[in-house]
């Protein structure tokens, strides 16, 4: 609590705790409060301050650049579900890394996308609470997007960065050798983890993924090209 006043304190506790790499997370929403254009600064000196504490320290950060919380303006101007907005995360993903590279090698591009598309726009229980799963799976795949076209900045800002997503992955078992329970367990992992996994390492959605989100628009937010841009290597 209070990170942004005691930071100092709570990397003196992982340096007591001998811990040797902390994945931490930036704000978009303080280092670009409109979603476009320069950064704010005193969020900058914020985040180098901190980094640098951590490089005093000998401890490795790997620095995650969007963790749930969209600036406004983009949430107003239609969010995750407009194309769009992933082009300004990659705007904001190059930013961040010219002005703080010097100070991090490892970038994580999203946290967990599958929480941000499905939940917050599909359920309705993450911000911003909206229940519309046409919209949901439009936010999945500018997530997807957004991911690849950040790594393409990234690289640019600094060629020798490591750079990777990460993805909340669950296990499906079938609840009985039953093939109706096969083939629930393989819909939901192909909601699940499959729409996330698949255009990123395997370079397109699989039939399984397709089948269950076509008829939610998938095939209609996609155009020529996104599939090589997400499958940008990690």
């Amino acid at each position: 609590c209070n990170h942004y006043e005691l930071w100092q304190a709570d990397l003196d506790l992982l340096a007591s705790l001998s811990v040797t790499d902390y994945r931490l997370s930036v704000s978009w929403s303080r280092l670009q409060p409109n979603g476009t254009g320069t950064l704010n600064p005193q969020a900058v000196d914020f985040y180098a301050a901190v980094l640098q504490g951590l490089r005093d320290r000998g401890i490795r950060a790997l620095v995650t650049l969007y963790h749930w919380d969209l600036p406004q303006p983009l949430e107003d101007a239609g969010g995750w579900p407009a194309r769009d907005t992933a082009y300004r995360f990659a705007e904001y993903a190059g930013r961040v890394v010219s002005a703080l590279g010097h100070l991090a090698d490892n970038w994580v591009t999203l946290n967990e996308p599958w929480c941000s598309a499905f939940l917050g726009y599909g359920k309705g229980v993450h911000a911003p609470g909206r229940r519309d799963w046409r919209a949901a799976t439009a936010a999945a795949h500018h997530l997807n997007l957004a991911h690849g076209l950040a790594v393409a900045s990234i690289r640019e800002a600094q060629p020798a960065a490591r750079v990777g997503i990460t993805n909340i992955v669950q296990e499906f078992v079938p609840a009985s050798d039953d093939a109706d329970a096969a083939a629930a367990a393989e819909r939901i992992d192909a909601w699940c983890n499959r729409m996330f996994l698949d255009p990123v390492y395997l370079g397109d959605y699989s039939a399984p993924v397709r089948e269950v989100l076509d008829p939610f628009g998938l095939a209609e937010v996609i155009e020529p090209g996104d599939s090589d841009i997400i499958a940008a290597p990690t």
